[in-house]
């Protein structure tokens, strides 16, 4: 039985497990920034066998102070309807004291939305009303699907815009179903808004270091991301 299922939204997220080798590798799905389609590859992972779940990837800040790279190791999941979804406790204590020398953690709640937050309001009203420290597109669903089948889950995402950081929104729709970037979409975009450019580099910037944070996460993490099996949490 494959012992752990990983949920990206971007392929360039999937690509930071590329440090292990391919039989090492745990199995991933790339949900195309979609919620509906975390979704589904959350449950498909868990129809191919897999007992635990990873969302992992990006975030967007919510929390002030929390700058591109750093890494939250979720405690818990709160969805549009004020849900909250708790992570595995002791799955997550293994991987935080097993990286936790390397990578500084921050702990604490999560927000998933179905649609893209990218304004600084946006993401000030999401925090007053979650306390959440970031907002991902993913991680609600996963969590719900493994909710669903008794599957423990945890939510690793690096910072990619900090909270003050605006978003453009035509962004959230250059994304193709594989993850990827359209790079027509992308020049359609920017030439309807040529001011963007600016934009655009600083989140590229900051999207490659949060990457980067995450690839060292994973080497130190390992292939099992400390999961145990025979071990679950509360």
């Amino acid at each position: 039985m494959t012992a752990i299922g990983v949920v990206t939204g971007l392929a360039a997220e999937r690509d930071c497990l590329a440090c292990f080798p391919p039989a090492a590798r745990p199995a991933v799905r790339v949900a195309g920034a979609r919620a509906d389609q975390a979704a589904a590859a959350a449950r498909e992972l868990i129809r191919a066998g897999c007992s635990g779940l990873i969302s992992f990837g990006l975030a967007g800040g919510l929390a002030a102070g929390l700058g591109a790279g750093t890494i939250i190791l979720a405690e818990r999941v709160i969805d549009a309807r004020g849900r909250t979804l708790l992570a595995d406790s002791a799955w997550r204590g293994r991987l935080a004291a097993q990286v936790a020398h390397g990578h500084p953690i921050v702990a604490g709640s999560i927000a998933g939305s179905d649609r893209a937050i990218g304004s600084p309001n946006e993401k000030a009203a999401l925090a007053r009303s979650t306390g959440a420290l970031a907002v991902d597109m993913e991680s609600h669903a996963v969590a719900e699907a493994a909710a669903r089948s008794g599957v423990p889950f945890l939510v690793i995402r690096a910072i990619a815009d900090a909270a003050e950081r605006a978003v453009p929104a035509w962004l959230a729709g250059v994304i193709d179903a594989e993850g990827r970037p359209r790079p027509g979409a992308i020049a359609a975009g920017l030439l309807a808004r040529p001011l963007d450019v600016a934009t655009l580099i600083a989140l590229g910037r900051a999207s490659g270091r949060a990457l980067a944070a995450l690839r060292r996460l994973a080497l130190d993490a390992g292939p099992s991301f400390g999961f145990d099996p025979v071990r679950p949490g509360p």
